[in-house]
C-alpha cells in the first residue's frame, strides 16, 4: 500500500472509528469498531484479501452504512455522525504537515467526502426510519439537533447530546434544502418559539435568541423558514401574530405589563411591584437596568431581521412578515383597543426599535440618502400596507376614491416596485403609529386613571375617618372599599413605571425623533418645489396641493406631534443636540396651509408643540411661569431660529392668526372646549413673539392690512375678544358657586350630618368647579394679556364699526364687576390658587381702555362705550380710577388718560340721547333685518338678497364666512353696496334733523 492510500485509510479510521481488519496499528485503538461482515463482503467483491483491505473514499459509504445498520453500540447514531464530522474537521486541519501534493489532494478529497456522507446520513436518519437506534433517540427525533445546539451553547440538556460541530448545520441545511429540511429543523424552530413564548427579559431568553440568530444566518435555513406555514399565516388577530408566528414570541419580549400573557419570571412582580413608592434614585436604577436588557434584545432582533433582509431570497419574506404584523393589528389603531385581538405594547416597541434601526443609515435629512427613494405613491400603489381606511391630510373618503381611480388610470398596469428605503420608511411610520404612539397614549391613560383614583382615595379616607368618629356601623365596609382603591392605585403607579421604562428610553426616543425629522424634511420637499431643489421652503405653498401629498395619512403629522409633545413634556433633555430646523419649518409652513393639512385641530396642535419650546418667562401679568419643562439648550436653539430665520420671521405670526380663526370650525366632539386650550397655546406663543421686534413688525403689517390680511387680523381680534368675554363671564358665574360650596364643606357640623353619598357628591362638584374656575381665569388671562400688549401699538382694527361695540361691551362688563357692588361677590378665600387677581385684571382692562381711547380720534370707541346699555355705568370709571390710584396699579399719566376717556364717553352719551330722540321710528326698510336697528351702510347679500348693515354682516363674517340665511359661502368682498337705499337713509336722517331744527327755531 502506497503512502497516499495509507494516509487516507488512517485518517478515515481515526475519524469514523471503524476498520475492516486487525492489521498492525488498528488494535491499538480500543474504540475503533471492527466491521467484519462488511469487510468480508467487500473483499469477496473486489478480490482484495481482507488483510489488505483498508478504508478509502471508494468503500467509505458501505462501511458507514454497515456501522449504522449493525447497531453495535448504544451510542445514538446522530451523535456518532456528528462526532465523526468533528473528527473529520480535525483531520483536515492537521493536513498541513503533509508535504507531498498528491497525498494531500487524495486525503483531502476523502475527508471532504466523509463529511458529506456524515451530513447526508444524518439527514436520512432524521427524516427516515432506515437505521436502528436506541428508543430514546427515536423518541427525541429531529429535536436531537436542538439538543446539539444547546450542548454547544453550554446549556444543560436533559437528554443525551453531542455538541453541534462547527459547520455541520450549515452543511446539513445546504444538502437538504430541497429535500425535507423543514421536517428536520421545523421541530427545533417551534421549540425555540415555545421557549421564547413563556419567558420574560428576566429569564433565559438569551440562548433561544442566540440560536435564532445563528440559524437565520444560514441562508438555506432562512429560505426554509420563510416558506414554512407558520412564517406568515392568515390569522384573524394581531395577538395571533405575536403568539403563533415564528418571530412573534421573540418580538414580544418586553417589560410593559400585559394582562393577556404571563411570561416568567414576572417583570412586574420581580422589578415593578412597589417601585413607585420607592426613592426616585431606586426607580431610575431599575428602569435603566430594564432598558439595558431591552437594548440587548432589540439588537438581537435587529440581527435576526438583517439575516433575512440581506439576501434577496428572503428579503420579501421578512418584509411580508413585517407588513402582516402591521396589517393584523388594526385593532391597535382604535381608541379602545381589545387586548385579545392585538399584539401587546412590548411586541410593538420591539418592532419599532428594529425598524428604526433599519432606517438608521438614511435617517439624517442632510445626507440626502432618502431623497428620490421615498415615493409618496406607496400610499396608494403598494399592496404591502392598506391605507384606504386612514384619514387623509386633505381629502375626504369620497374624493379619495375618485382621486385614486384617476391616478391609477394614468399609471402603468403592473404593480410598481419600491426601493428598500421606501419600504422601511412607510413600514416604520405605520409601526410607530400602532406602537410607540399608542403606548404613549396608554401611558397617559394609566397616569390619568391613577390620578383620579388618588383623588377618590383622599375623599374616601376622609369619609372613613368621619365614619369612625361617629361609630358608623358601615365603617368596616367602607374601610375595605378604601383599601381596594388604594391597592389599585398603587398597582397603576407600578405599571406606569414599567410603561415609562419602555417609552422614556432616551436611545429609543432619539431614534423616534430622528425619524420624524426625516418625515418633516420629506414632507416639506414634497410640498415645496424650492425645498425639493435643496433650498428653503417658500410660502405660500403652491395650490392646489400635489395629489400624493393630499393623500398622505393624517397620522403622519398627528404622530409627529404626539411624540414631540411627550418628549417636550417628560424628557426635554432628549431634544438637546437634536437639530430643530426641519421641525420648526415644518410647523410654521403647514400651520397656515389648509390646502395641505385640512384639519385645523391638527394644525393648531403644531402651535401647542412650539409653545412647549419657548423660554419659561414670567408673564407680564405676574401670573407666574408658564410651567413647562425644558432645558436652556433647547430653548436657545429654537429661539435662535425664531429670531433669525426669514421664513419664520415672515410667516409665523400670520399663520398663528390664521389658526386662531380656523380652529373655530372643527367637527370634533369636544371642539368647543378644545379650542380654548389650543388658543391658550397660541396666545403663549404670540405673547412671546410680540416681544421680538422683527415679529412685532410682522404682527403690525398683518394688522394694518398689508398683503390683504386685514380681514384675517379682524377675525383674530374678534375671537380674542369673544373668548375673553365667554371665559370671564363663566368665571364670574362659577366663583360664587365655589364660595357657596366651600362654606358648606367648611361647616363641619352641617357637612358631617349629610349622608355619605351627598358629602362625596358635594366634594366632587366642588373639585370640578375649582378646576373650571382655575381654567377659565388662566385662559382668559392670556387673552387679556395679548389685548393689553398689542393695543399699545395696534389699535385701528379694534376701532372699526363692527369691532368697537364688541370690545367696548366686553370691557364695560368686567369693569362693572370689578368696581361696582358686584365686586363683593367675587371675593374668595385663597384666590391665588385659582389665578384670581382682580387688581391685576383691573389694571389690564384699564390699560386696554387707555390704549384704545388714546387712538380714538373719531370718538368711535367712546360712542361704543356709551351705547352699551347692558353694562355701562358712568360711575364705574371714577371707581376704577380710585382703585388704580390707591394701589398704584398704573402710572398716574395713564389714569388721567382714563379719566379723559370717561369725560368723552359722557359727551358721547349726551349725543346718543339726542340722536335717539331725533331718529325715532325709522321706516322698516331702513332697519337691519337681523338687528332691527337703523342702518348706516346697507349692503345686499348676493345669495339670500337680504339687506343688512355692513357692520352687522362683517361682524358675522369674522366668525363664520357664510350667509346667515342661506348658509352659502360669503366673503366681505362679495357684499353688494345698496347705494340707493343708503342715499334714502341719509336723506331721511337729514330731513329728521331739519325738522328738529325748525321746531327749535319755532320755539
Amino acid at each position: 500500500m502506497d503512502a497516499a492510500m495509507q494516509r487516507e485509510s488512517e485518517a478515515l479510521r481515526r475519524a469514523f472509528k471503524i476498520r475492516f481488519n486487525d492489521c498492525s496499528g488498528a488494535q491499538l485503538d480500543n474504540d475503533v469498531i471492527l466491521l467484519e461482515s462488511a469487510g468480508e463482503e467487500i473483499s469477496e467483491e473486489t478480490g482484495i484479501p481482507i488483510s489488505e483491505l483498508h478504508l478509502s473514499k471508494d468503500n467509505l459509504e458501505r462501511a458507514l452504512m454497515a456501522k449504522l445498520m449493525e447497531d453495535i453500540t448504544e451510542e445514538w447514531p446522530l451523535h456518532y455522525l456528528m462526532a465523526s464530522y468533528n473528527r473529520l474537521s480535525d483531520e483536515l486541519r492537521s493536513l498541513t504537515t503533509i508535504g507531498d501534493q498528491a497525498v494531500l489532494e487524495r486525503v483531502t478529497d476523502a475527508l471532504i467526502y466523509g463529511k458529506q456522507l456524515t451530513v447526508s446520513y444524518s439527514g436520512l436518519l432524521l427524516s427516515m426510519d432506515m437505521f436502528p437506534q436506541p428508543h430514546s433517540a427515536s423518541q427525541r427525533g429531529a429535536l436531537q439537533l436542538l439538543d446539539a445546539l444547546d450542548k454547544k451553547g453550554g446549556k444543560m440538556v436533559a437528554h443525551e447530546a453531542y455538541p453541534m460541530p462547527t459547520g455541520f448545520l450549515e452543511d446539513l441545511a445546504a444538502r437538504f434544502e430541497q429535500e425535507g429540511l423543514d421536517s428536520m429543523l421545523g421541530p427545533t424552530v417551534f421549540e425555540l418559539m415555545g421557549r421564547l413564548l413563556g419567558v420574560s427579559p428576566l429569564g433565559d431568553y438569551d440562548s433561544p435568541m442566540q440560536l435564532l440568530i445563528y440559524m437565520t444566518a444560514i441562508k438555506p435555513i432562512a429560505r426554509m423558514l420563510v416558506r414554512l406555514p407558520k412564517w406568515a399565516p392568515l390569522l384573524d388577530s394581531g395577538r395571533g401574530i405575536q403568539t403563533s408566528t415564528l418571530l412573534g414570541p421573540a418580538f414580544a419580549l418586553g417589560v410593559i405589563p400585559d394582562a393577556m400573557s404571563a411570561p416568567r419570571p414576572s417583570v412586574f412582580d420581580t422589578c415593578l411591584r412597589g417601585l413607585s413608592r420607592k426613592s426616585p434614585q431606586e426607580m431610575h436604577r431599575t428602569q435603566e437596568t430594564l432598558r439595558t436588557v431591552m437594548h440587548t434584545i432589540y439588537s438581537m432582533l435587529h440581527t435576526v431581521a438583517m439575516n433575512f433582509l440581506k439576501s434577496q431570497d428572503t428579503r420579501e419574506g421578512m418584509l411580508s412578515w413585517l407588513a402582516l404584523a402591521l396589517q393584523s393589528n388594526a385593532e391597535r389603531g382604535k381608541m379602545q383597543m381589545d387586548p385579545r385581538k392585538a399584539a401587546n405594547h412590548s411586541f410593538f416597541i420591539s418592532l419599532n426599535a428594529v425598524l428604526l434601526k433599519l432606517c438608521e443609515p438614511f435617517l439624517e435629512p442632510l445626507s440626502g440618502k432618502a431623497w428620490g427613494k421615498v415615493d409618496p405613491s406607496y400610499i396608494t400603489g403598494s399592496k404591502r400596507i392598506d391605507h384606504k381606511e386612514d384619514t387623509k391630510l386633505a381629502v375626504d373618503a369620497e374624493e379619495q376614491e375618485a382621486l385614486i381611480e384617476r391616478m391609477a388610470s394614468g399609471s402603468a398596469a403592473s404593480a410598481p416596485s419600491y426601493h428598500f428605503i421606501c419600504e422601511c420608511f412607510f413600514l416604520t411610520a405605520r409601526s410607530l403609529h400602532l406602537g410607540f404612539v399608542k403606548t404613549v397614549q396608554d401611558t397617559y391613560n394609566v397616569a390619568r386613571t391613577q390620578g383620579n383614583l388618588d383623588r377618590d382615595l383622599r375623599q374616601m379616607e376622609g369619609m372613613v375617618e368621619e365614619m369612625r368618629r361617629r361609630n358608623d356601623p358601615l365603617t368596616g365596609h367602607y374601610e375595605r372599599q378604601t383599601e381596594m382603591v388604594k391597592t389599585r392605585k398603587e398597582q397603576l403607579g407600578d405599571m406606569y413605571v414599567g410603561y415609562a421604562a419602555a417609552v422614556s428610553d432616551e436611545d429609543l426616543l432619539k431614534s423616534v425623533l430622528g425619524f420624524y425629522r426625516l418625515m418633516a424634511a420629506w414632507m416639506l420637499r414634497l410640498a415645496s418645489p424650492a425645498a425639493a431643489a435643496g433650498g428653503q421652503p417658500q410660502l405660500p405653498l403652491p395650490t392646489p396641493a400635489p395629489e400624493h401629498f393630499r393623500l398622505l395619512p393624517e397620522y403622519f403629522v398627528e404622530d409627529m406631534i404626539e411624540v414631540l409633545m411627550y418628549v417636550s413634556r417628560f424628557r426635554p433633555q432628549v431634544l438637546e443636540g437634536v437639530p430643530m430646523e426641519e421641525l420648526l419649518l415644518f410647523f410654521v409652513t403647514f400651520m397656515g396651509s389648509p390646502a395641505y393639512i385640512k384639519n385645523p385641530y391638527l394644525r393648531s396642535r403644531m402651535v401647542e408643540v412650539l409653545s412647549q419650546w419657548m423660554p419659561m418667562d414670567e408673564e407680564p401679568t405676574g401670573r407666574g411661569a408658564w410651567g413647562r419643562r425644558r432645558t436652556p439648550q433647547v430653548a436657545a436653539s429654537v429661539l435662535l431660529l425664531i429670531d433669525s430665520h426669514p421664513l419664520v420671521l415672515n410667516f409665523m405670526v400670520r399663520n398663528i392668526f390664521q389658526l386662531y380663526a380656523d380652529i373655530e370650525h372643527t367637527s370634533r366632539n369636544n371642539a368647543f372646549y378644545e379650542k380654548y386650550n389650543l388658543r391658550y397655546s397660541m396666545g403663549e406663543l404670540l405673547q412671546h413673539l410680540w416681544d421680538i421686534p422683527a415679529h412685532r413688525q410682522a404682527w403690525e403689517r398683518v394688522a394694518h392690512g398689508e398683503g390683504g390680511f386685514g380681514q384675517l387680523y379682524h377675525s383674530f381680534c374678534h375671537f380674542l375678544e369673544t373668548d375673553a368675554i365667554y371665559l370671564l363671564n363663566d368665571a364670574v358665574q362659577t366663583l360664587p358657586l365655589v364660595k357657596e360650596m366651600e362654606s358648606k364643606v367648611e361647616d363641619t357640623g352641617t357637612f358631617s350630618a349629610l349622608p355619605q353619598e351627598e358629602q362625596q357628591e358635594l366634594e366632587q362638584t366642588l373639585s370640578q368647579n375649582r378646576d373650571k374656575l382655575r381654567s377659565d381665569l388662566t385662559l382668559a388671562g392670556r387673552n387679556l394679556s395679548i389685548m393689553r400688549s398689542s393695543t399699545e401699538a395696534v389699535t385701528a382694527p379694534w376701532l372699526i364699526r363692527e369691532m368697537a361695540p364688541r370690545i367696548a361691551s366686553t370691557l364695560n362688563y368686567f369693569l362693572l364687576h370689578l368696581t361696582g357692588p358686584e365686586r363683593r361677590k367675587l371675593k374668595i378665600k385663597d384666590a391665588e390658587r385659582y389665578g384670581w387677581q382682580p387688581k391685576e385684571m383691573l389694571a389690564e382692562i384699564a390699560s386696554i381702555y387707555v390704549h384704545l381711547g388714546r387712538a380714538d380720534q373719531q370718538a368711535i370707541f367712546a360712542r361704543a362705550i356709551a351705547n352699551d346699555e347692558r353694562s355701562f355705568r358712568q360711575e364705574m370709571f371714577a371707581e376704577a380710577s380710585k382703585v388704580l390710584r390707591q394701589f398704584m396699579l398704573l402710572p398716574e399719566v395713564e389714569i388721567q388718560e382714563l379719566d379723559g376717556l370717561a369725560r368723552r364717553v359722557h359727551l358721547a352719551m349726551v349725543e346718543k340721547q339726542q340722536e335717539e330722540e331725533l331718529l325715532q321710528d325709522p321706516p322698516d326698510e331702513f332697519k337691519d333685518s337681523l338687528m332691527d336697528t337703523l342702518m348706516e351702510d346697507p349692503v345686499i347679500l348676493p345669495a339670500s338678497r337680504a339687506v343688512l348693515d355692513r357692520s352687522t354682516i362683517n361682524r358675522i363674517l369674522l366668525s363664520d364666512a357664510m350667509d346667515p340665511l342661506t348658509r352659502t359661502p360669503l366673503k366681505e368682498e362679495d357684499l353688494i353696496p345698496d347705494v340707493a337705499l343708503k342715499s334714502r337713509i341719509e336723506a331721511w336722517k337729514a330731513e329728521m334733523r331739519k325738522q328738529a331744527a325748525e321746531k327749535v327755531m319755532q320755539q
